[in-house]
């Protein structure tokens, strides 16, 4: 029992270094360095701007250069980021054009402002900004009150709508079959070796959990990168086209479960793929050493998510479209909401092994998500209408 519960601890903590590490790699960066004085700079950009890009790797190497100067002035250099396809970010810009009083002609990106000064164009700027900033005096920005932090902005922006939104998207996405008939086959071979579910079950949960925001943000990130310009419109029209056949297909679904017909229903795993599901299942399930078991249940847990993501992926686009819509770099904030949907999404998992840890009937459990699963159906024709309607009129 001893040696158990120490490698318990050990899987716990490695997903916990885990999600720790992720966190720390993709959060968005704000350039600081300690000093007394501070001199603000405001840095306006777009995704899909070769210029811009090149100007931020120039701007995130200014501190190093210029770090002997500065620390001699004392100086504090705060950057901050802006993208001009992100929420209220144009309508920044166009508030800093009018105090610096920019001609038209020179109202381009990237630009940043500081102090009394602002420079448009990657080429002045990497010709100007170090110079200027070096002579410029520690001050305000022209716009006052308008710069926040990164962090102070994600938390202030992950409003309770979205968040309840977010919320329950995923714990809907996560009742789906799919999803279920995997745990429980899981647990039912667990059962009947008379094995205790309930860390198993949870360290499943978790591997799945680790799995869906990694592949959330890697889907992000893509989606992200195509979603301006031209390009990014032809995206949202063939997910328009996505969405209405996924409609079609859940409402086909939705008058065979009504009807108790289950073998008609067509949104679900490829059978090829869920053999393959049920074959690592029974694998793992015959494990006798109990150490072991522990890790291979996570291990199954990640497994299973990536065959399962045709199947749960569908719902998890919109939640990753819906979030792309005010977040198109992969800050804090949208991060904030993966980790949400994914809590909410393993969330009815960890219920039912909770559930039939305390002795409900395996049996009952299956019977109650087979009688329901037209109501489930049902969500999803909602929450695909819904966006739908996002798209269509966010073309």
């Amino acid at each position: 029992m001893v040696l158990i519960r120490r490698n318990e601890k050990a899987v716990l903590r490695l997903c916990f270094y885990l999600l720790l590490s992720l966190f720390t790699f993709l959060r968005q960066p704000v350039y600081a360095e300690a000093g007394s004085k501070t001199v603000k700079v405001s840095y306006f950009y777009i995704s899909a701007c070769s210029s811009c890009h090149d100007t931020e790797e120039y701007l995130a190497g200014v501190s190093d250069r210029c770090s002997s100067v500065l620390k001699e002035k004392n100086i504090n250099l705060l950057i901050y980021k802006y993208n001009t396809a992100e929420g209220e970010n144009l309508n920044l810009l166009e508030t800093y054009l009018k105090e610096y009083d920019v001609p038209e002609k020179e109202k381009d990106l990237p630009v940043v402002f500081f102090g009394e000064t602002y420079i448009s164009g990657e080429k002045a700027i990497k010709a100007r900004f170090e110079k200027e900033l070096l002579d410029l005096k520690p001050g305000a920005l022209k716009v006052p009150g308008v710069v926040k932090s990164d962090s102070n902005e994600a938390f202030q922006h992950f409003s309770s709508f979205r968040a309840l939104s977010t919320f329950a998207v995923g714990f809907a996405n996560g009742l789906t079959p799919c999803s279920l008939s995997m745990l429980l086959f899981f647990i039912s071979l667990l059962l009947a070796r008379d094995i205790n579910v309930i860390k198993l079950g949870l360290l499943y949960c978790a591997g799945k959990f680790v799995t869906y925001l990694l592949l959330g943000t890697l889907l992000f990130k893509t989606l992200g990168s195509i979603n301006t310009g031209w390009l990014g419109s032809v995206v949202k029209i063939l997910m328009l086209a996505a969405v209405a056949i996924f409609i079609c297909l859940n409402a086909m679904d939705f008058a065979a479960a009504k009807s108790e017909r289950y073998d008609r229903i067509r949104l679900q795993l490829p059978a090829r793929i869920r053999g393959l599901n049920h074959k690592w299942i029974k694998v793992a399930a015959k494990v006798d050493n109990p150490a072991a078991l522990l890790w291979i249940s996570l291990l199954l847990g990640i497994l299973t998510s990536i065959g399962e993501f045709l199947c749960t992926g569908q719902i998890y686009l919109t939640t990753i479209l819906y979030v792309l819509h005010s977040n198109t770099e992969l800050n804090i904030r949208a991060f904030l909401y993966f980790i949400e949907y994914n809590l909410a999404f393993i969330a009815p998992l960890a219920i039912i092994t909770l559930v039939v840890f305390k002795g409900r009937e395996l049996l009952d459990v299956s019977e109650f998500i087979r009688k329901n699963m037209h109501y489930i159906k049902l969500v999803n024709i909602i929450v695909f209408l819904l966006l739908g309607l996002f798209l269509f009129f966010n073309l």
